[in-house]
């Protein structure tokens, strides 16, 4: 659906969120479907334009990736549904004023969106304005727009999910009934390893997701991952340092070393060529998504007794790096660990006070699950 003429090289055409063509390529091997059919929303209207501007198709994609697939998917609807609101209005939604911004952003908040997906909306016009503006700058940066913003979170204030966060020898207790590990059947042995790495290393869903099994490195006393795959915090000069895990020979049930070698051993002749360390535990055993990851630490919460009406399988970073603070770790091994650069993000959205544990019997059993201990 065309929504206005071009102009000065600017497509404003509105393409569907519809992943059909993307669907073409996904069951075939050694295809891979062309970079603009992996893109979301309004990042098709982007690639137009840049090509209407004289760029090739190679440089188009060059920048396009500079947003990660994550981000074109939290944005795209948020771009749709601008550029639908500056044809109405016959302005271009790349060079529009902070007060067609703001009027945007004003139905988005009496639609009943909030701070978070406002500031979003925000982001996601930006990403627009960018590409047009010779000094660099962005509309969602003017005083008049980040004013609005800061209003919107006054009155819709985005506060943290809770204040304090579980007990980790409760989940322990539950993992280190799943033993011995040789003997537990597919899910149980990945339900056990999927937390245990959660907790040791401190690490995003995501990134557990991408761990591939060359990440490896096996020694006498452990083992190290190395992340070889572009993570959320990856940004240039600066990625996520590998992790070493000591083996913990006081308790082989809740040594992630030891589970680790028993899942690649049962997984071997089940996973033909599949490259990450986690597959999927019903066939055909292909590589897991990221939602699986939340979904399999979220039935050991709930298995543990952790109150996941509360508590989402992300807590597990807060749980785990407020445990090691509390249990004395030096803050810079936390941060290297869950991979911050400063303690403002750990102490900000992480650091909570710890609920006390439904048992006495594992308090010992904690420091297992403690970054780099």
């Amino acid at each position: 659906m065309v929504l206005s003429t071009p102009k000065n090289g600017i497509s404003t055409k509105l393409h569907s969120t519809s992943n059909k063509s993307k669907s073409n390529y996904a069951n075939k091997p050694g295809k891979e479907a062309p970079a603009q059919n992996n893109e979301f929303g309004g990042f098709q209207v982007i690639r137009e334009t840049l090509s209407g501007r004289g760029l090739p198709e190679d440089t188009s994609d060059i920048i396009l990736s500079a947003w990660r697939q994550s981000t074109q998917k939290q944005y795209g609807s948020y771009i749709n549904r601008w550029m639908l609101f500056c044809n109405e209005r016959a302005c271009s939604p790349f060079t529009a004023s902070a007060e067609h911004l703001v009027l945007f952003l004003t139905m988005l908040f009496r639609e009943g969106l909030g701070y978070s997906a406002i500031n979003t909306a925000r982001s996601a016009v930006s990403s627009l304005s960018s590409l047009y503006n010779s000094d660099g700058g962005n509309v969602g940066s003017h005083p008049l727009v980040t004013k609005f913003v800061k209003g919107v979170f006054t009155k819709r204030p985005s506060l943290p999910r809770y204040q304090e966060t579980w007990n980790v020898s409760d989940v322990l207790d539950y993992v280190s009934s799943l033993s011995p590990s040789k003997t537990l059947s597919l899910k149980h042995l990945t339900w056990k390893l999927t937390m245990l790495l959660a907790l040791v290393t401190g690490q995003r869903g995501q990134t557990i997701h991408l761990i591939k099994l060359s990440d490896f490195s096996f020694t006498d006393t452990g083992v190290t991952i190395s992340f070889s795959e572009l993570l959320k915090t990856s940004k240039p000069g600066n990625h996520q340092k590998p992790v070493h895990i000591s083996s913990f020979k006081d308790n082989i049930q809740l040594c992630v070393v030891d589970v680790l070698r028993v899942y690649i051993a049962f997984t071997e002749k089940l996973r033909c060529n599949e490259s990450k360390l986690l597959i999927g535990t019903v066939a055909p055993h292909k590589g897991i998504c990221r939602a699986t990851i939340s979904r399999w630490i979220k039935c050991v919460m709930v298995n543990a007794g952790i109150d996941t009406d509360i508590f989402k399988p992300h807590s597990t970073r807060a749980a785990i790096t407020s445990a090691a603070l509390h249990k004395t770790v030096p803050l810079g091994q936390i941060l290297a660990t869950a991979g911050w650069k400063t303690d403002c993000t750990f102490k900000k959205f992480y650091y909570k006070n710890i609920v006390q544990s439904s048992t006495s019997s594992t308090s010992n059993k904690t420091a297992v699950a403690l970054p780099i201990m």
